[in-house]
């Protein structure tokens, strides 16, 4: 401890320190409020972005250059996954359209008893108008 009361090494240290730390603090505060500061950190933004886009897209290119499914690919066979899965919902409905005709055309073949015996004919019959009507009424999409 000095005895002729100058600050101790530690007292100037943390002087010193405090003084740097407010001048830095009034420095950054003249360069955040200018309007430069705001376009540059627009520019900088602007380059993460794009520089992330291209990392990814460069991934991308290694995946598929390793013939691993990349990002891209998953996303193309979830499309056409949903789309089968579409179709086959469609295919579905028809089938049951179809029993239900069927039903309906067994039950009035088994109401008349005269005109076909144990109602099949008459069930074949209404199967080949139904997919005839459906088959030239409808167009194939992929």
């Amino acid at each position: 401890m000095p005895s002729n009361g100058q600050p101790s090494a530690e007292e100037q240290l943390r002087a010193l320190y405090e003084n740097a730390e407010s001048t830095a603090t009034r420095a950054f505060e003249q360069a955040v409020s200018t309007p430069s500061f705001g376009a540059l950190l627009a520019r900088s933004a602007e380059n993460v972005a794009a520089l992330s886009r291209i990392g990814g897209d460069v991934a991308d290119l290694v995946l598929r250059n390793l013939r691993v499914a990349g990002r891209s690919d998953i996303t193309r066979l979830a499309r056409q996954l949903h789309r089968t899965e579409d179709k086959l919902e469609r295919v579905l409905q028809e089938i049951e359209q179809l029993r239900d005709e069927l039903s309906a055309a067994q039950a009035t073949a088994s109401n008349d008893g005269d005109s076909a015996p144990n109602g099949r004919t008459a069930a074949r019959g209404s199967r080949a108008r139904s997919t005839g009507t459906r088959s030239t009424g409808r167009s194939r999409t992929t």
